[in-house]
């Protein structure tokens, strides 16, 4: 009979705490920008954070991503096409003992059951939690074990890109920690964000600023053909160069004097150009008072073409051996 035995399985987090933190944490809320223009405003942000200047904990370090731009001069309205509305902030009224932080949460009055909905939270290890209702409305990142920033023992950053006048409203954000007695101790922060109504001014304005950003877009686009057409060139120089170079070939061997016509194997794709010099040479020579000899050898190329060359040689020597290269270039 076999048993089996089912063995528990415990996940754990790792608490972060924070030394002589009593009293030093605070909540904060930033909106940016404080006040919504639905078509001119491009993102807007909220961040929650708790304020802890003991906070020492080490962070994830950042990639910073180096953005190259196809001119040395940005876009006339690479920012919001209304000048930039200051942002709003708000602090808890309290102070508390955070000596482990267990949770952020954010959410927004609903007008018309005068009850806070939860937009996003983050919870222990965990990563941010978006509520489905809000899914596709807004991008969220955050921790509940430090932030990236110096000070912010966590935070909690929601962002809505392109918002309308119904993202605005009064949101909340609560903080939720064990003191160093481990007793449950929270606290919040909270903003009114307005939205401003687009007029039909606001409207001609809009696209009279639209268009001259895409003049604008034109013109950097124009610029950027030139600079591919430019590159395209040199690109093509240099593949007309590599084609000559692998076009370009060698070839050698030895001819022995006598021999009329050396076959290039391949042949060539242009009649190259040959050089020839003495290799090894044998003589039988006699030693006699009265006796004297006189040595003599010459090699030549007559002809070359693209498949061969042919040579002629003469020697008063028993033998002799000549080497040659030939190249094309």
């Amino acid at each position: 009979m076999w048993m089996y035995l089912a063995v528990p399985v415990l996940i754990m987090c790792t608490a972060v705490t924070v030394q002589e933190s009593n009293g030093s944490s605070q909540l904060k809320l930033e909106s940016s920008p404080g006040v919504i223009h639905p078509i001119f405003t491009k993102k807007f942000h909220l961040h929650c954070s708790v304020q802890n200047k003991n906070w020492r904990a080490k962070v994830k370090e950042t990639t910073v991503k180096e953005v190259e731009s196809t001119s040395d001069q940005p876009l006339w309205n690479d920012v919001d096409l209304k000048s930039p509305q200051e942002a709003k902030i708000t602090m808890s009224q309290e102070k508390a003992d955070f000596s482990q932080l267990l949770s952020l949460v954010v959410t927004k009055l609903d007008p018309d059951t005068d009850t806070n909905v939860t937009i996003a939270s983050v919870t222990g290890c965990d990563d941010p939690v978006i509520e489905k209702a809000f899914l596709d409305l807004v991008e969220v990142e955050g921790s509940s074990e430090g932030s990236p920033r110096d000070g912010e023992q966590g935070y909690l950053t929601l962002t809505w890109d392109r918002p309308v006048g119904g993202d605005a409203g009064s949101f909340t954000c609560e903080a939720y920690a064990l003191n160093k007695e481990k007793h449950p101790v929270s606290l919040y922060a909270s903003v009114d964000v307005e939205t401003v109504e687009t007029t039909i001014p606001d409207l001609v304005e809009y696209v009279l600023l639209t268009d001259k950003y895409i003049f604008d877009l034109k013109s950097k686009i124009a610029d950027f053909s030139e600079k591919m057409k430019s590159v395209t060139l040199e690109n093509k120089q240099i593949s007309d160069k590599m084609k000559i170079l692998k076009k370009g070939s060698v070839q050698t061997g030895t001819v022995a004097c006598g021999t009329d016509k050396v076959t290039f194997s391949p042949a060539f794709n242009s009649t190259p150009t040959v050089f020839t010099s003495l290799n090894t040479f044998s003589a039988t020579l006699y030693s006699h008072n009265s006796y004297s000899m006189s040595m003599s050898m010459s090699m030549s190329v007559i002809s070359v073409t693209k498949s061969n060359f042919v040579t002629s040689c003469s020697s008063n020597y028993n033998s002799a051996i000549f080497s040659w290269i030939a190249f094309d270039v």
